[in-house]
């Protein structure tokens, strides 16, 4: 809550009615977890780091229909990228100086 990028996080999805969910370190951690933890909340748009994306898909997710990946935070390599669209309907990359 205390990175720059929190604030739109934040603040931006109530802007136009949407809800935002905070999960526990522990469940962001755990690629188990935060899969169980979008589904649960009926996740239409995720902001994630490259290594939360990453260990979403080496855990073994397979997605979610519709969903926005947006991924800031460090430099997005190609081959998550690829790996991510095929699990997104949207992939936006929002890492940059």
């Amino acid at each position: 809550l205390s990175f720059d990028i929190a604030v739109p996080e934040l603040l931006l999805p109530l802007t136009i009615g949407a809800r935002i969910e905070l999960v526990r370190r522990e469940t962001a951690g755990d690629a188990r977890l935060l899969a169980a933890a979008l589904e649960s909340a009926g996740a239409t748009v995720l902001q994630a780091t490259p290594a939360t994306w990453t260990l979403l898909v080496d855990g073994g997710w397979q997605g979610r229909p519709g969903l926005k990946a947006l991924c800031g935070g460090e430099a997005l390599p190609r081959a998550l990228a690829d790996r991510l669209l095929l699990r997104a309907a949207e992939l936006w990359n929002l890492y940059g100086p």
